[in-house]
């Protein structure tokens, strides 16, 4: 299942009623430091995220053996609302594609 609204309630203009806020994707990069991929993927996203915000978390797998023994041959890997979207490279126009069809 997929939330697309957050459920903190922001004010009307009008004071009196409460409406949804829209909530920002969240984007997690598995990688590692000196990897080019990594690199490339992040520059990628960070290009992306100029025109349709989203958060980035970055994680780094050589701080955690579990995600060392899981995406040891796999990055970048990268999530997007929980979801693997890339591994390896990100596409660009199918990076703004998911984002804008979420």
């Amino acid at each position: 299942m997929q939330v697309r609204f957050c459920p903190a309630f922001y004010l009307h203009p009008n004071g009196h009623e409460f409406i949804d806020a829209p909530m920002k994707p969240q984007v997690i990069i598995y990688g590692k430091p000196d990897c080019c991929l990594c690199d490339e993927a992040m520059e990628v996203l960070e290009q992306v995220r100029k025109r349709i915000p989203f958060d980035i978390q970055k994680k780094d797998i050589t701080d955690d053996p579990d995600l060392s023994v899981r995406y040891a041959y796999s990055i970048p890997v990268i999530l997007i609302d929980g979801r693997m979207a890339f591994k390896h490279r990100v596409e660009k126009d199918r990076l703004i594609s998911i984002l804008k069809g979420r």
